[in-house]
Parts: structure tokens; sequence; C-alpha cells
């Protein structure tokens, strides 16, 4: 998978289920995304969502073991 935005927004709009789930929407082009974290390791991730009192939260990263690959942690 390849850094842009609009692959990493497809695949948030499945994670949120888009195309009928209520409350899901796509992120436009060039804006934040709360679900891109970016170069942090597994253990941040898994506080950061431990943080958050939602099943099924989630975040992407950057892998760590893959390099210009992605991780997906999920609650």
């Amino acid at each position: 998978m390849t850094r842009t935005g609009t692959r990493l927004s497809c695949l948030a709009a499945r994670a949120f289920g888009a195309g009928g789930s209520r409350g899901a929407r796509v992120a436009q082009p060039g804006a934040p995304r709360r679900w891109y974290a970016g170069r942090i390791s597994r253990h941040l991730a898994e506080e950061r969502l431990l943080q958050r009192n939602h099943l099924g939260a989630f975040l992407i990263r950057d892998s760590e073991s893959a390099p210009g690959e992605f991780s997906l942690s999920v609650r």
C-alpha cells in the first residue's frame, strides 16, 4: 500500500463501514486524520487505544518491521 491519502481514506471508510453505517465519513484529501498515528511504537498504539473507552477504536501507524507498510491496531 502506498502512502496516498486517498488509499488511506478508503481503508478508513471501509473500517468505519461507509455506505450504510451511521456516522461514517470519508476524509477530504489533505485533511487531518485522527486514525493515522504515523511513526509510533506498537506499545504506544496500545496505550492510546486503551485510553479510548470504545470497543472498535482503531488507528493506523507506520509498520516498525516492514518499512513503507502500515499496521492496523484495534481495541
